[in-house]
């Protein structure tokens, strides 16, 4: 049971960022497109910001994951080592490209390496970037066009995702920092 001097505390922190919304919504300019990129997608739902590219570039894409990390960076976006939802779970700031998963979401199904890591502003928004090489399962491993996908989370969604992990698994769950 989480005690009320948390709720009330949560809620202050909501008011504030409430009172800022403005700034907030200049500094969730966290959506980098490299200049390379085709077949851009922006979207935008429950105030969480997307875009989808792909980019021409052998892996493991070390001018297309540059120009994100610099321009993140430049802007005042910090990285986190570890997964801001599962702090226990080393980012790809530190691990690298060492995420291979078969995504049994796809027919058929594809074989992905995956670069994953979260950035956070001053804030309290984060910025996650997913880069992916895929080919069909079984097939020669595609390493020439990489998929960019990225999400900039408002602190106010990044505050409700942590509380209902720390509701599913009993606490535990650290906020990013």
């Amino acid at each position: 049971m989480v005690p009320m001097k948390f709720h009330i505390l949560s809620i202050l922190v909501v008011l504030f960022f409430q009172s800022i919304a403005p700034a907030l919504a200049e500094s969730s300019s966290g959506l980098v497109e490299a200049p390379s990129a085709v077949e851009v997608r922006r979207s935008e739902r429950k105030n969480i910001k997307d875009i989808f590219y792909k980019v021409h570039e052998v892996y493991p894409a070390k001018a297309t994951l540059g120009f994100i990390k610099t321009k993140l960076e430049s802007t005042g976006w910090v990285p986190l080592a570890e997964d801001y939802l599962n702090p226990d779970l080393a980012s790809s700031h530190a691990g690298g490209w060492d995420a291979e998963f078969t995504d049994e979401t796809k027919s058929p199904r594809q074989d992905v390496v995956q670069w994953l890591a979260q950035w956070q502003d001053k804030l309290g928004n984060i910025a996650q970037y997913s880069l992916q090489y895929r080919n069909d399962e079984g097939k020669p491993r595609n390493r020439e066009v990489v998929e960019v996908i990225g999400s900039v989370l408002p602190m106010e969604v990044v505050l409700k995702m942590n509380e209902r992990t720390v509701a599913t698994t009993g606490g535990g769950q650290k906020t990013a920092k």
